[in-house]
């Protein structure tokens, strides 16, 4: 997988082959065509569509177990639990030896970790003193945001860069959406297949000139939702070499 993406200009002629024109019979009245995205908000747009064809994102409800592989052969597991409707969030991971819960609620946030040897540093870096929402919403945010990908960039005052570009992602040409969001220092870019609007990637890019890859290489059935089964995640400046590996299991 090439390191750097090949970027070519977006013309209409490139896409207007997955337009087709559709000719009524003589006595019904022709009915307008939407075309294919050309603004990048359009091309967003079209792919929450594709892995949210209900628009249900909003009502989201579910819970995972995701494990991570790492390069070394090591990895962990967290099983989360999201319902955006209920502003409800959990996490569990083997923590040192020992079941780390992270809760969000409608009341606020909480935190369990039974480690008699804990020091202060770890008990505030996983919410268990006096602000346990400074960093458990942090976590709830991390999750919200990789699971609900591409529609997450639809809820707020995103900022979109014009003129998208067909580029190389992953070896596959894709449509490069360039976008920053109104809160946090990175600028973001999507990369989607133009045929069915599917994300292929993404990646970040912090204001220090660092920031990694993300490859979907599957998407899952779940609910009303074609959510990412996998994600892999790569340095920024090479796509040869994974970082490591998230697979998402639904809990039954």
């Amino acid at each position: 997988m090439d390191a750097q993406s090949t970027y070519r200009p977006l013309t209409l002629s490139v896409l207007l082959v997955f337009a087709s024109l559709v000719t009524m019979s003589s006595c019904q009245e022709e009915l307008p065509l939407q075309g294919p995205p050309t603004e990048a908000r359009e091309w967003v747009e079209a792919s929450a569509s594709f892995h949210d064809p209900q628009s249900r994102w909003q009502a989201f409800s579910g819970a995972f177990e995701v494990e991570s592989f790492l390069p070394s052969g090591g990895g962990y597991s967290n099983r989360i639990f999201l319902n955006r409707a209920l502003d409800t969030f959990s996490r569990s991971i083997e923590s040192g030896g020992f079941p780390l819960v992270q809760v969000v609620g409608p009341s606020g946030c909480s935190a369990t970790w039974p480690n008699p040897d804990a020091t202060e540093a770890q008990l505030e870096s996983n919410g268990l003193l006096d602000d346990p929402c400074g960093n458990i919403l942090h976590r709830r945010d991390y999750y919200d945001f990789l699971i609900g990908i591409p529609m997450v960039a639809l809820e707020d005052e995103v900022s979109f860069r014009q003129n998208p570009d067909l580029v190389d992602a992953f070896g596959e040409e894709c449509v490069e959406i360039e976008l920053t969001f109104p809160t946090g220092s990175r600028t973001w870019f999507f990369y989607i297949q133009p045929t069915d609007y599917r994300l292929r990637a993404s990646k970040f890019i912090d204001q220090n000139g660092g920031g990694e890859w993300l490859y979907y290489p599957a998407d899952t059935a779940y609910q009303h939702f074609n959510l990412k089964k996998a994600q892999e995640w790569y340095k920024l400046d090479a796509t040869t070499k994974i970082l490591s590996e998230d697979i998402r299991y639904e809990m039954l």
